[in-house]
């Protein structure tokens, strides 16, 4: 279900102080920081592409909480609110519980957005840094595994 009337406009609770929906800006109108970086870019923030697509992990502009996106071909995408789980050195590691997001809809902010979408699983995200840093995602998917499924390699997209 849709979170916004079909072409309305984003609340103001979504607008940065730019006045761009703050999915847009990447940043919250709070200051909230990103995640720290990494010598050869942002950290696990950016665009990263795999064999089998792309991703986006960007810090959220009402939150400030690191997020996971991944596009679907309907034009909805995937969606993650991701948690530190392991702390900064070789890898970090982070996870999350992945919804899906209608094209363009805002992601589940609490009560005052409507009913919680369903989780469609989880997804663990690991972030090795370095000259050529690497992000490593896994799904568990709802009522079908228990285990983690293998790991899929992104490389950071150029700019």
């Amino acid at each position: 279900g849709s979170r916004r009337a079909a072409g309305s406009a984003p609340t103001r609770r979504s607008m940065a102080a730019s006045g761009k929906p703050e999915a847009e800006t990447g940043q919250s109108a709070s200051g909230a920081a990103a995640p720290a970086a990494d010598a050869g870019g942002e950290g696990v923030c950016g665009h990263w592409k795999s064999e089998k697509g792309e991703c986006r992990i960007f810090p959220d502009g009402m939150t400030g909480k690191v997020c996971y996106e991944e596009p679907l071909p309907s034009g909805d995408r995937l969606h993650s609110f991701l948690e530190k789980v392991q702390g900064e050195g070789e890898t970090e590691r982070y996870e999350g519980e992945v919804t899906i997001v209608e094209e363009g809809d805002l992601p589940w902010y609490g009560p005052s957005f409507g009913d919680k979408p369903e989780s469609i699983g989880d997804i663990r995200v690991s972030f090795a840094p370095g000259p050529s840093a690497t992000v490593e995602t896994q799904i568990r998917v709802a009522d079908e595994d228990t285990d983690w499924a293998p790991a899929v390699t992104f490389h950071r997209r150029p700019a």
